[in-house]
């Protein structure tokens, strides 16, 4: 199968209930997200149970599909584990994402994106989206205002 034929799927995952209310946020916006699943780690999992976790959802997931995964933190529990897993399953040859400090827009632009296709393309939109999206209202309305007294 070519890259451009694999689907991908999401994964998000963060510390306590965000995973799991920002996938539902986005399902709010687009409608049924099926490619995506939540692991959330919760204040009574160890790194080991989380690793369990992580496995439970690849598990879940054809050998051939690409895997992207979406963690709330760099350097925090989900963004330590994602990394093992990504170092693990990239030396396999399985195409595999892990992208830190997620946010909605992200999650909606997977969901509005094809799904399917180079992996390293659709993490690439989605990194873009996620940034674009950090936007200081402040300067903004101020930018806005002052376009309007010059003309």
């Amino acid at each position: 199968m070519s890259d451009e034929e694999k689907t991908i799927n999401l994964i998000i995952a963060s510390h306590g209930g965000m995973a799991e209310a920002t996938l539902r946020s986005a399902e709010q916006i687009v409608g049924p997200v099926e490619s995506a699943q939540v692991v959330t780690m919760s204040f009574s999992m160890n790194l080991d149970d989380l690793e369990k976790e992580f496995r439970t959802a690849i598990s879940n997931l054809n050998e051939d599909e690409g895997i992207m995964i979406l963690v709330d933190l760099f350097g925090g529990s989900c963004s330590n584990v994602a990394a093992r897993l990504y170092k693990e399953f990239s030396e396999k040859g399985r195409k595999f994402a892990v992208l830190a400090g997620f946010n909605l827009p992200m999650v909606v632009e997977f969901a509005c994106s094809t799904q399917r296709g180079d992996l390293l393309q659709i993490t690439e939109k989605i990194s873009t989206a996620g940034q674009n999206a950090c936007i200081n209202v402040g300067n903004k309305l101020d930018a806005l205002a002052a376009k309007k007294i010059t003309k």
